[in-house]
C-alpha cells in the first residue's frame, strides 16, 4: 500500500509541476506578446513623429524656395520693365547672372537657379555664364505654367538633368 500511495503522490506532484510549467509558458508567451505589441505601437508612434518632422522640414524648404523664386521673379520683372523692348537681353546679362548667384547662396538645398523665357529657352543659369542654348519647352514644369495661370511653386516629376545627366526635381514659379 505505501508504494501505491507514494506513486499517487508522485502523480499528483507531477501533474502540479506540469500545471505550473504550462502556466509559466503561457505567462511568458503573453508577456512576449504584450512586449511585442508595445514595441510595435512605439515604433508606429516614432515613425509618425518622424514623418511629421520630415513634412515640416520639407515645408520650410519649399517656403524658402518660394521666397527666393518670388524675389528673383520680381527683380527680373523690375529689370525688364525698365527696358521693355529688350527684356530677353536683360534676363541674359551678367547682372542677372550675379543676382541669381547671390540668391542661390540663400538656398543650401538647391544646386542651381535658372531662368526660362516664354518660349521655353534657357536664358540664364547659375551653372555658367553665358548660359548654354537649351530648349526646356517639353519639360512638365514649363508646360504647367504655359497651360495654366498658376502663381504657386510647381514641383516637377523626377527628371534627368540635361546638363549633368543626374536625376533632379525642379521647383518652378
Amino acid at each position: 500500500m505505501p508504494i501505491v500511495h507514494a506513486q499517487s503522490n508522485f502523480h499528483k506532484l507531477f501533474f502540479v509541476a506540469i500545471g505550473f510549467t504550462c502556466t509559466a509558458v503561457v505567462s511568458i508567451g503573453l508577456t512576449i506578446w504584450w512586449l511585442r505589441s508595445e514595441a510595435i505601437a512605439e515604433a508606429s508612434k516614432d515613425s509618425n513623429n518622424f514623418a511629421i518632422m520630415l513634412a515640416e522640414q520639407i515645408e520650410n524648404s519649399i517656403q524658402s524656395i518660394d521666397l527666393v523664386l518670388s524675389e528673383i521673379k520680381a527683380q527680373a520683372e523690375s529689370r525688364s520693365a525698365r527696358t521693355s523692348n529688350e527684356s530677353d537681353r536683360v534676363l541674359r546679362d551678367e547682372g542677372t547672372y550675379k543676382l541669381l548667384i547671390e540668391r542661390l547662396s540663400h538656398l543650401q538645398q538647391a544646386e542651381r537657379i535658372a531662368l526660362v523665357n516664354e518660349d521655353g529657352r534657357l536664358v540664364n543659369t547659375t551653372q555658367q555664364w553665358p548660359s548654354p542654348e537649351i530648349d526646356l519647352s517639353d519639360r512638365d514644369h514649363f508646360q504647367h505654367f504655359k497651360n495654366s495661370d498658376d502663381h504657386g511653386v510647381y514641383i516637377s516629376n523626377l527628371l534627368v538633368d540635361r546638363i549633368k545627366g543626374t536625376q533632379i526635381v525642379y521647383f518652378s514659379k
